[in-house]
Protein backbone atom coordinates (compact mmCIF):
# COMPACT_ATOMS: atom_id res chain seq x y z
CA UNK A 1 0.00 0.00 0.00
CA UNK A 2 0.98 2.96 -0.91
CA UNK A 3 0.76 5.79 1.72
CA UNK A 4 0.66 9.78 1.05
CA UNK A 5 2.09 11.64 3.72
CA UNK A 6 1.31 15.39 2.73
CA UNK A 7 2.88 17.76 4.81
CA UNK A 8 0.76 20.64 6.67
CA UNK A 9 1.71 23.23 4.23
CA UNK A 10 0.84 20.90 1.23
CA UNK A 11 -2.20 20.29 2.57
CA UNK A 12 -2.88 24.22 2.55
CA UNK A 13 -1.68 24.71 -0.41
CA UNK A 14 -3.62 21.88 -2.26
CA UNK A 15 -6.71 23.18 -0.33
CA UNK A 16 -5.92 26.84 -1.65
CA UNK A 17 -5.64 25.37 -5.23
CA UNK A 18 -9.19 23.67 -4.67
CA UNK A 19 -10.85 26.88 -3.79
CA UNK A 20 -9.53 28.87 -6.58
CA UNK A 21 -11.05 26.34 -8.60
CA UNK A 22 -14.03 25.69 -7.38
CA UNK A 23 -14.83 29.08 -6.06
CA UNK A 24 -12.13 32.05 -7.38
CA UNK A 25 -10.14 34.25 -6.47
CA UNK A 26 -12.56 36.80 -5.42
CA UNK A 27 -13.41 35.27 -1.84
CA UNK A 28 -11.98 36.00 1.32
CA UNK A 29 -10.54 33.03 3.89
CA UNK A 30 -8.48 32.17 6.15
CA UNK A 31 -7.45 28.46 6.89
CA UNK A 32 -6.15 28.02 10.42
CA UNK A 33 -4.68 25.13 12.48
CA UNK A 34 -6.80 23.65 14.75
CA UNK A 35 -4.48 23.37 17.97
CA UNK A 36 -7.50 22.86 20.17
CA UNK A 37 -11.19 21.62 19.98
CA UNK A 38 -12.59 24.81 18.39
CA UNK A 39 -9.66 26.62 17.31
CA UNK A 40 -9.68 30.25 16.64
CA UNK A 41 -13.53 30.96 15.87
CA UNK A 42 -13.67 31.24 19.45
CA UNK A 43 -11.53 34.24 19.99
CA UNK A 44 -11.43 35.89 16.84
CA UNK A 45 -13.90 38.82 15.81
CA UNK A 46 -12.77 38.46 12.73
CA UNK A 47 -13.90 35.15 11.72
CA UNK A 48 -17.65 35.38 10.43
CA UNK A 49 -18.54 31.21 9.32
CA UNK A 50 -17.57 28.15 9.86
CA UNK A 51 -17.72 25.48 6.77
CA UNK A 52 -18.30 22.78 8.63
CA UNK A 53 -19.51 19.03 7.78
CA UNK A 54 -23.27 17.58 8.34
CA UNK A 55 -21.62 15.45 10.88
CA UNK A 56 -20.17 18.61 13.00
CA UNK A 57 -21.84 21.70 11.80
CA UNK A 58 -23.78 20.79 15.11
CA UNK A 59 -20.78 22.44 17.10
CA UNK A 60 -21.31 25.60 15.79
CA UNK A 61 -23.98 26.48 18.20
CA UNK A 62 -22.09 25.56 20.97
CA UNK A 63 -19.10 27.75 18.84
CA UNK A 64 -21.47 30.77 18.90
CA UNK A 65 -22.52 29.95 22.60
CA UNK A 66 -18.61 30.59 23.65
CA UNK A 67 -18.57 33.36 21.48
CA UNK A 68 -21.72 35.07 23.53
CA UNK A 69 -19.57 34.81 26.49
CA UNK A 70 -16.85 36.45 25.12
CA UNK A 71 -18.69 39.08 23.74
CA UNK A 72 -18.11 38.30 20.48
CA UNK A 73 -20.99 38.10 17.26
CA UNK A 74 -22.19 34.97 16.43
CA UNK A 75 -21.25 32.85 13.18
CA UNK A 76 -22.40 31.27 10.43
CA UNK A 77 -22.60 28.22 9.98
CA UNK A 78 -22.15 26.23 6.60
CA UNK A 79 -23.26 22.59 5.94
CA UNK A 80 -21.71 20.75 3.38
CA UNK A 81 -22.36 16.75 2.67
CA UNK A 82 -20.03 14.19 2.95
CA UNK A 83 -19.07 12.58 -0.11
CA UNK A 84 -18.84 9.00 -0.31
CA UNK A 85 -16.55 6.59 -2.03
CA UNK A 86 -17.09 3.94 -4.65
CA UNK A 87 -17.81 1.70 -1.15
CA UNK A 88 -20.26 3.80 0.57
CA UNK A 89 -17.90 4.76 3.23
CA UNK A 90 -17.29 8.57 3.14
CA UNK A 91 -14.12 10.14 1.35
CA UNK A 92 -11.24 11.32 4.09
CA UNK A 93 -7.96 12.56 3.86
CA UNK A 94 -7.16 9.92 5.97
CA UNK A 95 -8.32 7.38 3.20
CA UNK A 96 -6.75 8.87 1.05
CA UNK A 97 -3.29 9.26 2.50
CA UNK A 98 -3.29 5.48 2.96
CA UNK A 99 -3.81 4.50 -0.36
CA UNK A 100 -7.11 2.97 0.46
CA UNK A 101 -9.14 5.10 -2.04
CA UNK A 102 -7.99 8.15 -4.56
CA UNK A 103 -9.49 11.77 -4.02
CA UNK A 104 -12.39 10.99 -6.10
CA UNK A 105 -13.21 7.90 -4.13
CA UNK A 106 -12.28 5.22 -6.33
CA UNK A 107 -10.75 2.44 -4.46
CA UNK A 108 -7.09 1.81 -5.81
CA UNK A 109 -7.14 -1.81 -6.97
CA UNK A 110 -3.40 -2.47 -4.75
CA UNK A 111 -5.47 -2.04 -2.10
CA UNK A 112 -4.54 -5.04 0.34
CA UNK A 113 -7.71 -5.88 1.83
CA UNK A 114 -7.30 -7.12 5.77
CA UNK A 115 -8.58 -10.36 6.25
CA UNK A 116 -7.02 -13.88 7.74
CA UNK A 117 -7.75 -16.90 5.99
CA UNK A 118 -8.74 -20.08 8.30
CA UNK A 119 -7.53 -23.52 7.65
Amino acid sequence: KNKINHTYDQRVSNLNDVIKKKIGSSVSYKICTLDNEYGPVVTSGKVEALIASTETAKKGDKINEIRSKKGLPPIATISVDLLRAEDGSTISSTRIREGEIDPSGKILKNRQKDSTIFD
